[in-house]
């Protein structure tokens, strides 16, 4: 049985689509590569936070 929160390559789509939100919500419309670590940290906190569990994958 799979997990729909995980895409085909193993990554935990729907933290990541929740990190995306957050970094466009800070004012970050770069990929993740290009995002400022300050603000990678801050989208990927408040992801942690809403989802209540870590990134898996």
């Amino acid at each position: 049985m799979s997990d729909n929160n995980f895409g085909d390559n193993g990554h935990d789509s729907k933290f990541d689509t929740c990190v995306e939100h957050y970094l466009r919500e800070l004012g970050c419309h770069s990929s993740w590569a290009d995002a400022p670590e300050n603000l990678l940290e801050q989208a990927t906190q408040l992801a942690e936070k809403e989802l209540g569990r870590e990134r898996r994958g």
